[in-house]
């Protein structure tokens, strides 16, 4: 994982959010209803009356519509893909388990190079915020290159990635800007 063994601090978990979930079940809901659709339109496209093919595209159709009401519940029991390690002098950004061998650290950032910490609950649905999601700013120094790949990173100036989903009984906010601080002062 990195070149210390040292256990992490604090681990934050990136959890689905209700609001994605509520707009991939409707994504899911109109593809259904467009190859519902498609089962009845084809025909008159290409005046061929098959009813193979309309059972094919029903049979989707229902597939689909099936995925849509179980598929989002089964994500939001999932375990979390992305965490957020808070190590004495960095914050780890890990995708799986940061204890586990399989975890790989995708990005590794010095609390050296943040120079703030926001909460960015204004980025959140009102959803979101009701069911206990909160979302942290950390505003860099100079722009990361390890976080171009991240969703939520801005590179305009000065650099920042929002921390989205996270849902921990303790303030993470709190957390973060404290460690953050102490590295400051030392």
């Amino acid at each position: 994982m990195s070149a210390d063994t040292q256990a992490a601090s604090y681990i934050l978990e990136q959890r689905m959010m209700p609001s994605l979930v509520s707009k991939l079940r409707l994504a899911m809901i109109a593809g259904a209803l467009f190859v519902a659709a498609m089962a009845f339109i084809f025909p008159l496209l290409t005046g061929d009356n098959d009813p193979l093919v309309s059972g094919v595209f029903l049979g989707v159709a229902v597939l689909d519509l099936g995925l849509a009401v179980a598929l989002p519940s089964v994500l939001t029991r999932s375990p979390p893909l992305t965490r957020y390690a808070l190590y004495a002098a960095r914050l780890d950004i890990v995708q799986g388990n940061p204890a586990a061998a399989s975890a790989r650290v995708l990005a590794s950032i010095p609390y050296a190079q943040i120079t703030g910490v926001e909460d960015a609950a204004d980025t959140l649905a009102e959803k979101d915020r009701a069911a206990g999601f909160a979302a942290i700013a950390l505003i860099f120094r100079e722009h990361q290159p390890a976080l171009a790949v991240m969703p939520y990173y801005d590179r305009k100036s000065p650099p920042r990635l929002i921390l989205r989903g996270l849902k921990n009984d303790e303030n993470p906010y709190a957390r973060i800007k404290d460690m953050v601080e102490k590295n400051k002062s030392s």
